[in-house]
């Protein structure tokens, strides 16, 4: 596992810069034609620079994506290593948890938790 995605506090705040819906459009953008400048993102999103450099800053110190500047211009493109790493780890949990459903103990076992307490709020109400 890479060292970024070690704690619950790093992985929240990567899915964290993710849940707002103008950073998901810019990373949405990049999926299809990495390498972007702001100029050009901020025009595509309809936004000013300033805002563009709101979203990009939380997006950077979040991994999700890299900024290059050359001169007067800014870049930026995806840190698709990190995304697949992600990704990879959330299907590994959820592997996890389907195989838990199926182990004795699991959440299969709730609805019988569940009558217990109609049963004992049946009881109870008599």
């Amino acid at each position: 596992m890479a060292d970024w995605t070690k704690t619950y506090a790093d992985r929240a705040k990567f899915f964290k810069a993710l849940s707002d819906p103008r950073r998901l459009h810019i990373v949405d953008l990049l999926t299809r034609e990495d390498n972007l400048c702001g100029v050009e993102l901020a025009k595509r999103l309809g936004i000013s620079i300033a805002l563009l450099s709101h979203h990009w800053k939380i997006l950077t110190d979040a991994g999700v994506i890299c900024q290059e500047k050359s001169g007067q211009t800014k870049t930026c493109s995806l840190q698709r290593d990190k995304l697949r790493v992600l990704l990879d780890l959330i299907g590994l949990e959820l592997e996890g948890l389907s195989s838990y459903d199926e182990e004795e103990g699991g959440p299969q076992s709730r609805p019988e938790r569940s009558a217990r307490r109609k049963r004992k709020k049946a009881i109870q109400s008599t």
